[in-house]
């Protein structure tokens, strides 16, 4: 496995400007597919011989491009596992939260519980066609109360930019809309993805 691993993550060698951050992606990934018991930044490091705070910095603070990323993953999956049947998948996942300096955090709907309570909603899409399924896209659903109390600027999730970038949401395989979750208007803009001839 650890050959084709390599060799599937070397197509996103020129998505990293530096050799040493390169590296650090396939610890990751490589952790992140272990028989590991926690999959976090420390049990993965100590497990590949590396300091834990490398790995943190990795995550947290290494430049590498993500939209390039994101960009060829969607590419080899159209490109590669293109059909008849491909569907688009929308998942808006929530997870509790507790305190007020995770960004995001709000009380509002939480479908993990079923209930409001202070939690982090994430939109996610996914592709599948046959046996082939991977995750395309996620963003985290920014509550507008934050952005008009400044919490997005301080902890410098959007920095950089005048507003969160809307998330995916609705479409078809082939073509999908981007969803503004501030102004709920599904053609705020839309991406369509290469067109393929099944």
């Amino acid at each position: 496995l650890k050959p084709e691993l390599t060799r599937y993550l070397k197509r996103f060698d020129d998505c990293f400007a530096r050799r040493d951050t390169r590296a650090h992606m396939s610890v990751y990934v490589e952790g992140q597919l272990s028989d590991l018991d926690e999959k976090s930044c420390e049990p993965i490091a100590l497990a590949a011989g590396i300091p834990a705070r490398t790995l943190r910095e990795f995550l947290a603070n290494y430049k590498w491009n993500e939209d390039l990323t994101r960009d060829r993953l969607r590419e080899m999956a159209v490109r590669e596992h293109s059909g008849p049947n491909s569907i688009a998948i929308i998942d808006e996942t929530s997870d509790v939260k507790k305190g007020k300096k995770t960004p995001g955090v709000k009380r509002q709907w939480c479908g993990t519980i079923g209930k409001t309570e202070n939690c982090i909603v994430t939109m996610h899409l996914g592709y599948a066609t046959g046996d082939f399924h991977c995750l395309l896209d996620g963003e985290l659903f920014p509550p507008e109360a934050g952005l008009r109390r400044g919490v997005w600027r301080k902890t410098g999730v959007f920095a950089g930019f005048g507003r969160p970038r809307p998330v995916f949401c609705r479409g078809s395989a082939h073509h999908v809309h981007r969803l503004d979750p501030s102004t709920q208007d599904d053609h705020a803009t839309v991406s369509s993805w290469p067109r393929t001839r099944a």
